[in-house]
């Protein structure tokens, strides 16, 4: 639309110099003809100082920009600037530049941007240190015990609502087969429709169950939201279908439990409300690496128990088959100090004396293999008694002797005349 006042029609100037906005008339050479009053309170400049200034920015009729007013000696301000082309304007063609302040406009809306950024900023530390305390919650369940189903059931109890209405947990038996250890609801009413779904439909490894999916693949499995279509995909039958629906499940995803390697299983969610998003995908492969782990540490303890078990087994074995030979040794070496088979020579008895001492030693050792054993069980007790330290050290000092002497070290013991009575274990000292 153009506007064509003439120079002397005194009623528009009067109408110009009334409005709110500020009014430049601009030649097409860029000087100011003419500045109403709004205008000279927007420049902080007189109609004079205005008048015959160049306004240096450049004007586009029918373009509608902001541009920053400097003003002298006061803050500057924003303005909205318009350009209307006027056929004549004192007999000249000319600009009518209107300049609407929008300083305030822009304050609020600045205003309101920082209030979001903050709302946005104070959300998400709320989310962080929401999840903070939800992993501190499953580290402090998993460091109560190193039972695999026990402890997955606790978790499944613990990650809803958080991470959904409800929670299955399936552990991989093996390549054939998935164990569904837990299943929980939010809504303690549908308990018995999620004890259902657990019954009924443990899922196998080449099923189309999103569980058996992030087993299969080792990823993240996410349905939001599950539509009647996919929901005939991913499950067996009607009933299953209805069972799914009964749960209240609108969104599902599943994520696998991996630790060291290994896919142990996998972990489903549902929720009615809502979809999922990529933030609760993260939490959830967070819970599933720490459930993982704990279930890994778990195997791994319960291998290291079977295999001392087996250990202790095969010690308590053999020491009673060393046991055997050696208590024959030992008789037949009283029976022949006692003379039963006749006189021995001094050279033969202290032979004799080293054989038994050695057959005493090699007993002494199969005892000491058992002790060890029952302290790693937690089965061995000390005993304690009255006992005289010098018979303790006089036990020690024959079996060092021999040895002593084999090295041909000279060997000595001092023993006080008087009794050095304690409580103690004396065969364990």
């Amino acid at each position: 639309m153009q506007a064509t006042p003439s120079s002397g029609d005194a009623r528009l100037r009067t109408i110009i110099d009334r409005l709110a906005d500020g009014v430049l008339i601009v030649a097409s050479t860029g000087e100011v003809r003419f500045a109403n009053p709004a205008a000279e309170a927007l420049f902080g400049r007189t109609r004079d100082e205005l008048r015959e200034a160049v306004l240096g920015l450049p004007l586009v009729a029918g373009e509608t920009v902001e541009i920053d007013v400097v003003r002298r000696g006061q803050a500057p301000r924003v303005a909205e600037l318009r350009v209307v082309e006027l056929d004549d304007w004192e007999g000249q063609p000319a600009l009518l530049v209107s300049l609407r302040d929008v300083t305030d406009r822009r304050d609020a809306e600045e205003q309101r941007l920082r209030a979001e950024s903050e709302t946005a900023r104070r959300r998400e530390a709320e989310v962080a240190a929401r999840r903070a305390r939800f992993l501190s919650q499953v580290s402090a369940t998993l460091a109560g015990s190193l039972e695999p189903s026990a402890t997955l059931a606790r978790l499944a109890r613990l990650a809803v609502p958080e991470l959904g209405d409800w929670c299955v947990i399936d552990l991989r038996e093996s390549d054939e087969w998935l164990r569904r250890v837990a299943a929980v609801h939010h809504n303690r009413e549908k308990e018995p429709l999620a004890a259902i779904l657990a019954e009924r439909y443990s899922p196998r490894p080449n099923d189309p169950f999103p569980a058996a999916e992030a087993v299969r693949t080792g990823r993240a499995v996410l349905y939001s939201p599950l539509d009647d279509d996919t929901l005939v995909q991913i499950t067996r039958d009607a009933q299953h279908r209805q069972l799914i629906r009964a749960l209240g499940t609108r969104a599902a995803m599943a994520v696998p439990l991996v630790a060291r390697g290994e896919t142990l299983g996998a972990m489903t969610f549902g929720c009615g409300s809502g979809e999922y998003g990529a933030e609760h995908v993260a939490l959830a492969q967070d819970f599933a690496a720490r459930a993982a782990l704990a279930v890994s540490n778990a195997r791994l303890y319960e291998q290291a128990q079977q295999a001392s078990k087996a250990k202790s087994e095969f010690l308590a074995v053999m020491s009673h088959e060393l046991r055997t030979p050696l208590n024959a040794i030992l008789g037949y070496s009283d029976l022949l100090d006692a003379g039963i088979h006749g006189e021995m020579s001094e050279e033969q008895r202290e032979q004799l004396g080293r054989v038994t001492a050695n057959a005493r030693d090699l007993l002494h050792i199969v005892d000491e293999i058992l002790t060890f054993s029952r302290i790693e069980s937690g089965t061995e007790r000390a005993h304690s008694e009255r006992t005289d330290l010098r018979e303790v050290i006089q036990q020690v000092a024959q079996r060092m002797e021999p040895a002593a002497r084999r090295k041909e070290l000279e060997f000595q013991v001092r023993l006080s005349e008087k009794p050095a009575l304690v409580e103690t274990d004396a065969p364990k000292v």
